[in-house]
């Protein structure tokens, strides 16, 4: 009898083993959300729903934090958002919107297309190497003044 009980729990032991093995597994390479998912949903809804003002640069500071965080879809927004600001010139915007465009070029976006809203602004070829070189996530993070664009070489 204590024959039957030690391959019993041998048994038991194994599947345990087995069920600690899939669940490790599954914690390590089971599918991880976009990081920055949340901000930027949480954007995206604020942006469908005619938002006042205030809500839309509340929505832009998400698409910025989504960005910050590895977002790539919401790099789009955050495009949008600089496309429809009053800071600095046209040249300026569009060199950082370019810049934006390029992070959003990996997204898979049904709708949009980076490569064409990129071609879309109208730069010449030195203004699109200048903004090339746009750090966007230095800018984002408060290390480079988005508005001291002339360092960084933009062309007119």
């Amino acid at each position: 009898m204590s024959a039957l009980k030690n391959i019993n729990q041998e048994k038991a032991a194994q599947v345990l083993f087995v069920l600690f093995l899939a669940a490790a597994l599954w914690e390590q390479f089971a599918p991880q959300p976009e990081p920055g998912m949340m901000e930027y949903n949480q954007a995206k809804l604020v942006m469908k729903s005619d938002p006042s003002p205030e809500d839309e640069k509340k929505a832009c500071n998400l698409f910025a934090t989504a960005v910050r965080a590895g977002s790539k879809d919401a790099a789009f927004g955050l495009a949008d958002c600089i496309g429809k600001s009053h800071i600095g010139d046209e040249i300026q915007r569009n060199s950082i919107r370019y810049a934006l465009l390029t992070i959003a070029m990996d997204a898979r976006h049904e709708t949009r297309s980076a490569r064409n809203e990129r071609d879309a602004l109208g730069l010449t070829d030195a203004q699109k190497k200048e903004a090339l070189k746009l750090d966007v996530m230095k800018i984002l993070s408060g290390d480079i003044s988005a508005l001291d664009l002339s360092s960084v070489g933009v062309v007119r």
